[in-house]
């Protein structure tokens, strides 16, 4: 199974535990203050971003049964005879992290996870399956 390094998940757990404080402080005072909607509201911002934290802490991928298995919240199974490589884009989100792509056969991404993977990492365990790895462009 590979997932991503423990200091980078922590590092990111790290870093949203500030913005999910501080909805969930601001959606209690929100429905204290007599604003309950806005409050609630709030108060489910605050649960989105501890379920992408809990994400990024279960992240990993490993290949069962012919299937390439994508770990977290929700398991996501893509058959390996569909894939034709892995590969990293530059996230245009977050300049000079890599996104990992799952390539299908047809040249169109599959998935993408999290800007949070070392290159590798994810390199030399594409090396063990039957997966090319490269870049993710055209081709």
């Amino acid at each position: 199974m590979l997932r991503p390094p423990i200091s980078v998940r922590v590092f990111f757990v790290i870093l949203l535990s500030p913005v999910a404080a501080v909805f969930a402080f601001g959606g209690f005072e929100s429905i204290l203050a007599g604003g309950w909607p806005a409050g609630l509201l709030i108060m489910g911002l605050a649960g989105v971003v501890v379920l992408l934290e809990i994400h990024t802490l279960r992240t990993a991928m490993s290949i069962q049964d012919g299937m390439l298995t994508i770990h977290g919240l929700r398991r996501r199974q893509i058959p390996l005879g569909s894939i034709s490589r892995i590969g990293m884009t530059p996230s245009r989100t977050y300049p000079g992290l890599q996104l990992v792509s799952i390539i299908g056969t047809d040249g169109k991404t599959l998935y993408q996870l999290a800007p949070i993977w070392d290159r590798r990492a994810v390199a030399s365990w594409a090396e063990r399956i039957p997966i090319p790895f490269g870049p993710a462009g055209p081709g």
